[in-house]
Order: C-alpha cells, then structure tokens, then sequence
C-alpha cells in the first residue's frame, strides 16, 4: 500500500509500525494503553520529598501548583509570579471531623430577654416612710 497521497504528501494513517521484530502489527513497547499486567492507581496528585522536592519541582512563570508530600501529611502550594520569583507554603493536612452540634437550650431566647426588658424598666415601688422626730 503507497503511504503518499496522490499528490505526494506522506499519509502517517497508512505507514507501517515495526514492533521490534520488522513485523507489520500493534508495538505494544510504546503503547501507553497497553496493560502489562499491573494495574496503576490513576491519580491527579504529585509526590514530591519534602520541601526540597517542591522547591526543585519544575513550574512554568505565573503559575501555581499544590503538590504532595510522600512522607508527611503536608501540602505545599507552589506559586511562580510573572517573574520567575518562587513562594513556597507549607499546609498541614489532617482528616476533617464534624463538630458536635451546638446545645441552644442553653441559650436565652427572644422571650427571655423580653421579659428580662420588662423587669429591668419597671419603676420599682419604693415605700416611703416619712419619719420626723420631735
């Protein structure tokens, strides 16, 4: 089968693939769907060593990358400004816990404090013994 169009451009859908043996065929050495058997974990995350590992971890200028400590529970957000300039921060990771839900019995409600209003601004009644002496 010719691997040029008529008009003597190359066709890369019609050329042959060596698998290693000058067979025609699949190769499966560069075929990364290929599975050899182990299956991998698919993950988004990057492992680095430590703070040198995020340090030496490669990023282009005005960009920004969290990446994984393999050791540690620890995430380092790595930000790349306009100029090339590299700030790392360390985050500290730990699995989240739900609180305990709050109590409000023991809080005053709007009644309460209503009455409490209404105590406080009445006029107390004073007994008012005169007394004189002679």
């Amino acid at each position: 089968m010719n691997n040029y169009y008529p008009n003597g451009y190359y066709n890369p859908y019609n050329a042959p693939n060596f698998n290693g043996s000058g067979m025609y065929g699949t190769s499966y050495q560069n075929n990364p769907n290929f599975n050899s058997g182990a299956l991998q974990k698919a993950t988004n995350k990057i492992y680095v060593s430590g703070i040198e590992g995020a340090r030496s971890y490669n990023l282009q200028p005005n960009s920004e990358m969290l990446l994984c400590d393999d050791t540690k529970n620890i995430i380092y957000e790595v930000i790349v400004d306009n100029n090339g300039k590299r700030t790392i921060t360390a985050l500290d990771v730990k699995q989240h816990e739900e609180e305990p839900p709050v109590d409000m019995s023991i809080y005053a409600t709007k009644e309460d404090i209503a009455k409490l209003k209404e105590e406080l601004t009445k006029k107390p009644v004073v007994n008012q013994t005169i007394s004189r002496s002679l």
